[in-house]
């Protein structure tokens, strides 16, 4: 038997990197875990189906989240495990950041 479903993923990688736009520009402006969440399930979503939407924008945006908290680290303090979500969204987006975390941290 068919259901003839189909997934056009053009429409949902166009949706997908909306929303995970989106979320990275809210996340820059609270950095609230809530949306470091949203925003990690979002990416997990992508990658779970192999997309790479608005990958420049995001890496733009990831770059903007990671130097806000590097000029200010008590800003990551309101995200539990930070260095394992800059670890995931580096594997997710493509990019190498965390390093810059990882240098500017007291030894």
């Amino acid at each position: 038997k068919s259901w003839k479903v189909s997934l056009q993923l053009e429409a949902v990688s166009r949706d997908l990197g909306k929303a995970a736009v989106e979320s990275a520009t809210r996340l820059i402006g609270s950095l609230k875990e809530k949306e470091a969440g949203r925003l990690f399930r979002l990416l997990s979503v992508c990658d779970a189906l192999s997309m790479r939407p608005e990958s420049w924008k995001l890496q733009t945006l990831y770059f903007e989240f990671v130097t806000k908290g590097l000029e200010k680290p008590e800003l990551f303090g309101k995200i539990r495990n930070s260095a394992n979500l800059l670890s995931e969204l580096d594997r997710l987006l493509g990019c190498r950041f965390l390093r810059l975390h990882d240098e500017s941290s007291p030894r």
